[in-house]
């Protein structure tokens, strides 16, 4: 991973930082799936790992407000014909600024591709500190790698998401990113509501000054302090995924609607909403409840 103590860090349009692949190796690490069979499970870190054919997927570890960990590796495909290896983990992006982080390019700590039957790798750590955060079009990436499919009988588990921290004092007026710790959605097991698929890593901000009435920036299970009640007038979940806290009390005045292809709104154990308007479900859109 990489370490940088700054004033200031401004990444532009077309930069990046990339520690993608930088993690633990495959088939190792503290989130490596249980290898039970020839295909292996995938890598978990902020999500849990998707089951193989004959593996289970890898467990959490790690810290939602401090993630300081590397992204563990898919387990390999155990035949000697044709070999195959399991993802690489994501590394780690650890920023910590005096002043102003301003990310108009990309910071990604992605989970690495496997190869023939084996698991998907978990993504690693983004965790910044600063003053002030703020951007325009850049993004933050801590995705999990699709494990590999041998048939729709034989396949390898996907990597859960890593972990996404950004911990400011304060916005700068523009602050349009996006925040990705997404898991795999074209393996077998990962239908809407699949235990036995990879899961969503974590985003964690101090507080809620990111959120609008449209969240479409969002990729993971989102943790906020104190984060117990949002009332919003309307509220709109178009081509993200999110997570909102457990036994959130989300009263809505108009309408909600959950729409587009990745659109999904995921209420957590205990959760209440209540909508004013009408809940509109659309254009592949879905209201998942756990």
């Amino acid at each position: 991973g990489v370490l940088l103590q700054v004033s200031h860090l401004a990444v532009g349009p077309g930069g990046g930082i990339n520690a993608d692949a930088k993690g633990y190796a495959n088939d190792r690490g503290p989130g490596r799936g249980s290898l039970t069979g020839a295909w292996g499970g995938g890598a978990g870190f902020g999500g849990r790992g998707g089951d193989g054919s004959t593996a289970l997927g890898g467990v959490t570890y790690g810290s939602v407000s401090d993630p300081i960990s590397a992204g563990s590796g898919g387990n390999d495909w155990q035949s000697t014909s044709p070999g195959g290896f399991g993802g690489v983990g994501g590394g780690i992006v650890r920023v910590m600024a005096v002043n102003s982080v301003t990310v108009d390019g990309t910071l990604s700590a992605n989970g690495g591709f496997c190869s023939h039957a084996s698991g998907g790798a978990s993504g690693g750590s983004i965790f910044l500190t600063c003053a002030t955060f703020g951007g325009s079009g850049g993004g933050l990436f801590a995705r999990g790698s699709e494990g590999d499919p041998e048939s729709r009988t034989s396949f390898g588990g996907g990597g859960g998401g890593g972990r996404i921290s950004v911990n400011y004092g304060a916005l700068a007026a523009q602050h349009s990113l996006q925040f990705s710790a997404l898991c795999p959605t074209s393996t077998v097991y990962a239908t809407p509501g699949s235990w036995r698929g990879a899961w969503l890593g974590t985003l964690w901000f101090p507080d809620t000054n990111l959120l609008s009435t449209t969240l479409s920036v969002f990729d993971g299970l989102l943790t906020v302090p104190g984060f117990t009640a949002w009332a919003p007038p309307s509220l709109t979940v178009s081509n993200a995924t999110i997570g909102l806290p457990p036994g959130l009390q989300l009263n809505v005045g108009g309408d909600v609607l959950v729409s587009g292809t990745g659109g999904a709104l995921i209420l957590g154990s205990n959760s209440t909403l209540t909508c004013g308007g009408n809940l509109t479900v659309t254009n592949n859109g879905q209201l998942r409840v756990y």
